[in-house]
């Protein structure tokens, strides 16, 4: 897929927003594995956003593996080599219907915020930023985490996205 050849066809109006991705929202993982689900969100009972500085010799593992990745000729080698892995290990600890859980921040969205608020704080404002947004603003504004699974593993859900999505007042009426 070529991002670049993306179009906007029309905006969706926002009286069609609120519900549209109410069929995705399971109460947990686990009810969403049980259906036979790849895909799903979930609105947290809690939230807890947690990092740890990775190492030089995990950053240097982590450079090698995307050094071996680009050799591959894979579709998106541009993308990837211009990332820098980030130093830090992003994570989030939530709790769901079926109970406690902590993943690491697979979206890439979360790693490019920190470098973009590390180029203004410094490492441990944006990283304090980082918490400050996912745990007060969009707890209490409301949240959904995107929890998906992969071909090679279909029984690990992974983190995918952290959303700021409004709960639905008025739901769909199907």
């Amino acid at each position: 897929m070529d991002e670049a050849s993306l179009t906007m066809v029309r905006k969706m109006p926002q009286r069609a927003r609120e519900g549209f991705f109410d069929r995705l929202f399971r109460d947990s993982i686990t009810a969403a594995a049980d259906l036979g689900e790849s895909l799903t969100l979930v609105r947290p009972r809690s939230l807890r956003f947690r990092w740890r500085e990775k190492n030089a010799a995990d950053l240097g593992e982590e450079r090698e593996r995307r050094a071996r990745t680009m050799k591959q000729g894979s579709l998106f080698d541009r993308e990837l080599e211009a990332i820098e892995p980030c130093p830090f290990d992003l994570s989030m600890a939530f709790e769901d219907e079926a109970g406690k859980h902590e993943m690491a921040c697979g979206d890439w969205e979360t790693a490019a915020a920190f470098f973009n608020l590390r180029r203004r704080y410094g490492d441990e404002q944006a990283l304090e930023h980082l918490r400050s947004t996912y745990e007060d603003e969009y707890s209490s504004r409301g949240v959904a985490l995107a929890l998906g699974t992969v071909k090679k593993r279909p029984s690990q859900w992974l983190l995918l996205g952290i959303i700021r999505l409004d709960e639905t007042t008025q739901p769909l009426l199907i």
